[in-house]
């Protein structure tokens, strides 16, 4: 954690940089097929998508089970050393709640859990800040070759606030975490 302090605000500001001067990373995916798959499952899970237009859509593939690669996904254990943390909570209700927090302090996006299937998917409401009234998830599945696909979809209203590039380099990282996982 004293690492993200100190080391992850120049880790976004590479990043920003490099989202704003280079092309998206491999992961990010511009197929209207692909996007249209990624959408399909969010409804089928009862999302709204109609005031949705924007969507980010990352896919990868890993050597994982589905099954440990949701785990993963579901403790945030693939999230890359950033300046922005993952805090997720549970309220008195049971509700499962995730805000990104810039430096542990300040609130970025607040999201609730809508949906968990395991080891299909997370989806999460974006309730306050960027991206709000859109879904953020994590998408598990299997090719046709057996192994396993993870999707990262971000769908959200027209927003000026969000920084494509920077979102792109953050989904990026996840998947270089994800190999290193891989790697042992």
């Amino acid at each position: 954690m004293l690492e993200n302090l100190l080391l992850g605000p120049f880790d976004d500001l590479k990043r920003f940089v490099t989202g704003l001067l280079t092309s998206p990373p491999q992961t990010r995916v511009k197929s209207e097929a692909g996007l249209a798959t990624a959408r399909a499952i969010l409804s089928e899970a009862g999302c709204d998508l109609s005031r949705c237009s924007e969507s980010n859509l990352h896919i990868g593939v890993t050597m994982l089970t589905p099954d440990k690669l949701f785990e993963l996904a579901v403790a945030w254990q693939l999230w890359p050393r950033s300046s922005f943390f993952a805090c997720p909570s549970t309220d008195s209700q049971g509700q499962e709640w995730l805000v990104y927090r810039w430096c542990k302090t300040i609130p970025i996006v607040k999201m609730r859990l809508k949906m968990m299937v395991r080891p299909r998917y997370l989806i999460y409401d974006l309730v306050w800040g960027v991206g709000v009234g859109g879904y953020h998830s994590f998408l598990v599945g299997q090719n046709e070759s057996g192994a396993t696909t993870f999707s990262i979809l971000t769908t959200f209203p027209p927003t000026l606030l969000f920084m494509e590039g920077l979102h792109d380099q953050m989904n990026y990282d996840i998947y270089r975490q994800l190999g290193y996982i891989e790697q042992g």
